[in-house]
């Protein structure tokens, strides 16, 4: 870390806040648990010392806001556009051992080319003690020219078996898919007509967000009923089946 000059990451761009999920967007299926998750874990060791957080594939580092400003917050991606700190592959950083005292990592390890490696990585720069935050895709779909990695909790398990204090989460599920998907649809077909009309096209937004509206609170109340009411043993049941991502969550040994 001695030949690196930290600076600030830039500040989210609007519609890229990944761990503030708004109603209105196609994705808030997909991120509102992650987000639900993940956030209180951050805050709860942000309470501690953190002089160092590593977050590996940062995109637009979004959970920067929930660490200490004080904490050098180091955004390591292969995006240029992204504006990281650190250009790297996650299978070979540019660190020193031990040199973080905090790592992570959302919905990256499934298109990285080697899995192993990259948790082995992590494993390396990370100081005994220090907490650990990996998000995958479960059944969400990812659309992407690099290879794709599907997990599950047994597999996880045993790429972190490093870390104490283990958890695997299974975050959101079956009776929000199909509202995720109905969005993404919707999505593409608004992107479709901006390609081939233009700026007129980007009125087409407005239906669109309405619809994720009223989709996602139609998938929410699905949510609710399959953890109370009187139908919960066989909705919870089908929710739990698909797990549309993972959160991975331990202390390095």
């Amino acid at each position: 870390m001695s030949h690196l000059t930290y600076t600030p990451p830039p500040a989210v761009p609007r519609g890229h806040d990944r761990s503030r999920p708004r109603l209105w967007q196609h994705d808030y299926l997909h991120l509102r648990p992650l987000a639900a998750d993940l956030r209180p874990r951050i805050l709860a060791a942000a309470a501690g010392p953190l002089p160092r957080v590593l977050d590996l594939g940062c995109g637009f580092a979004p959970y920067r806001a929930d660490f200490p400003p004080a904490t050098a917050y180091i955004g390591a991606d292969l995006e240029p556009g992204v504006r990281p700190q650190v250009l790297a592959v996650g299978e070979a950083l540019p660190f020193g051992d031990g040199v973080f005292h905090a790592v992570l990592s959302s919905q990256v390890l499934p298109v990285v080319e080697d899995p192993s490696q990259v948790a082995a990585e992590m494993r390396r720069v990370a100081v005994p003690g220090a907490p650990v935050w990996v998000s995958c895709h479960g059944a969400w779909p990812h659309s992407t020219p690099r290879p794709e990695h599907r997990f599950g909790e047994p597999d996880l398990r045993a790429l972190f078996s490093w870390l104490d204090r283990l958890e695997v989460i299974p975050q959101g599920g079956m009776l929000g898919m199909p509202f995720a998907l109905a969005n993404i649809g919707v999505r593409e077909a608004v992107r479709a007509a901006e390609r081939r009309l233009g700026a007129p096209a980007r009125l087409l937004w407005i239906p669109a967000h309405a619809f994720f509206l009223v989709s996602n609170l139609a998938g929410r109340l699905l949510e609710r009923l399959a953890r109370w009411g009187p139908l919960r043993p066989f909705l919870g049941y089908l929710h739990g089946a698909m797990p549309m991502n993972y959160l991975v969550a331990g202390v390095r040994r």
